[in-house]
C-alpha cells in the first residue's frame, strides 16, 4: 500500500514541526499559520516567508510576521509550543488616506463634481499605494462613481469599504499578490475526494453564498 505523500512546512528559525494549519480568506485580516512544535526545538524570526507543500500544491506567502507564542498540552500529556504567524496582511493595519471624490450637488444629489471624479479602480490604486501594493484592480466593476470621503483613514479599511460598496472582494493569492475580483466569478470547487490533508493542511477561502 502507497504511502500518503508528505506534508512539509518550512519558515526560517522553525526545523521540525508536528502539525501547521493556514486559512486563507478573502479580505483584509491575515491569514495564520499555526505551527505546532516540541518546546525548544524552533526559534522563529519575527520575519520571514512561510512555504507549505503536499501532494504537488504548493504554497510560498513572503512578507510574514511571528505574531504570538504559547503552549498546550495533548490529552496524551505532552505539552507542545504553538507559533501564530501572518500573512503579509498584518502590514495593511499601518498607513493613512485622505481625500474626497465623486462629490455630488442639486437637490436630490444628482449632479457629480467631475473634478471630483474618479472611477472604483482609481480609488483602488490609491488606496493600495497608500498600502505599499501593487494589486491587479482589471476585474474590479468600475461603472459606478461611489462617494467616498477620507480622512486619514487606514486605506486597507478604505479599500476593504469600497470593495463592499461595488460588488467586489479583496482577495491576497499565494504568492503575495493582491488583486480585486467581482464577488460571485471564479473557479469551480475541487472534487472532494481531491480535498488535500495530513499532517500539514490547507483550508482555502469559503465559497460566497449567492
Amino acid at each position: 500500500m502507497a504511502q500518503p505523500p508528505q506534508g512539509l512546512f518550512s519558515y526560517p528559525g522553525i526545523r521540525d514541526f508536528d502539525s501547521v494549519t493556514y486559512t486563507l480568506n478573502h479580505g483584509i485580516n491575515p491569514g495564520r499559520f499555526i505551527v505546532k512544535t516540541l518546546p525548544g526545538s524552533a526559534s522563529p524570526v519575527v520575519k520571514g516567508v512561510a512555504q507549505m507543500s503536499y501532494g504537488g500544491s504548493n504554497i510560498s506567502m513572503p512578507d510574514c510576521r511571528l505574531d504570538k507564542v504559547g503552549f498546550e498540552r495533548t490529552a496524551g500529556g505532552e505539552l507542545v509550543a504553538v507559533y501564530e504567524i501572518l500573512d503579509k496582511r498584518w502590514k495593511w493595519a499601518n498607513g493613512h488616506i485622505s481625500g474626497v471624490y465623486n462629490r455630488r450637488h442639486g437637490a436630490d444629489d444628482e449632479f457629480l463634481e467631475r473634478k471630483t471624479e474618479k472611477t472604483p479602480r482609481e480609488l483602488a490604486k490609491l488606496c493600495l499605494e497608500a498600502m505599499g501594493e501593487k494589486g491587479n484592480v482589471t476585474r474590479m466593476p468600475n461603472d459606478s462613481r461611489p462617494f467616498v470621503e477620507w480622512s486619514v483613514d487606514n486605506p486597507a479599511e478604505a479599500l476593504n469599504s469600497l470593495c463592499d460598496a461595488v460588488g467586489a472582494r479583496l482577495v491576497l493569492r499565494t504568492g503575495g499578490k493582491v488583486t480585486i475580483e467581482p464577488q460571485g466569478k471564479g473557479a469551480n470547487l475541487p472534487n472532494p475526494s481531491e480535498a488535500i490533508s495530513g499532517s500539514a493542511s490547507i483550508d482555502p477561502p469559503e465559497p460566497p453564498e449567492a
